[in-house]
């Protein structure tokens, strides 16, 4: 409980400072002119007190999908200007009118609900629902074996073979950011996209942030 307030207290204070990580992938956007935020969605919206609100101030319109009700009250609590939605993202990238600006993908280390995986079965997905000019922003991990959650080594296995298939690459545990450049850059492609600007910034020891900067081909 103590460790936890303290990691509360200094989430705060660098907040304050703007020293967070996602700062650093707003200045660098902002150096590459192409922070844009009129209307952002962020997927896996969860309780909306990390990330979120370290870049809500730059937002014009947000929206938050999230599937676990029990997260409603604390989203509409923290983010009181946001629209917020308890809905299944996955389907409603398929069916949404709505297009963005900027994308924002927080998504979960491994495997979760039935079976899904970090973003594989989702961010294809979103060049979608994208502007013309656009920023998609997702949580990648580097290697997967720094990881200090405690995994049943079946679920490890599992998460190996998605991303070995996944990301075609041969042993799927440590991935350059040259491989993700490039296989994100291709992605980008075969969506109508070009990538303008690529870049990573790291979160914490397990995540980085893969930051791409598109403009519709």
């Amino acid at each position: 409980m103590l460790i936890e307030k303290i990691k509360i207290i200094r989430r705060k204070a660098l907040r304050l400072l703007e020293l967070r990580p996602i700062h650093r992938v707003i200045r660098q956007l902002k150096q590459n002119d192409y922070l844009i935020m009129d209307h952002v969605l962020e997927v896996y919206g969860y309780t909306g007190e990390f990330h979120t609100l370290d870049y809500v101030k730059y937002v014009n319109q947000l929206d938050i999908w999230e599937i676990d009700p029990t997260c409603e009250i604390h989203l509409k609590n923290n983010l009181p200007r946001a629209n917020v939605k308890i809905t299944d993202s996955y389907a409603e990238l398929r069916k949404t009118d709505e297009r963005f600006d900027t994308v924002v993908l927080d998504n979960p280390r491994g495997i979760f609900g039935d079976e899904k995986c970090e973003h594989f079965e989702i961010i294809e997905d979103c060049f979608r629902v994208l502007t013309d000019r656009s920023v998609l922003i997702a949580n990648i991990i580097p290697d997967i074996l720094v990881s200090k959650y405690v995994t049943p080594k079946e679920t490890v296995f599992m998460h190996i073979l998605k991303r070995k298939s996944f990301y075609r690459h041969e042993d799927g545990i440590s991935i350059s950011e040259q491989h993700f450049s490039t296989f994100y850059t291709d992605m980008a492609c075969k969506n109508g996209f070009i990538v303008r600007n690529i870049f990573f910034v790291k979160r914490n020891y397990l995540f980085t942030y893969i930051i791409l900067c598109l403009e519709k081909n």
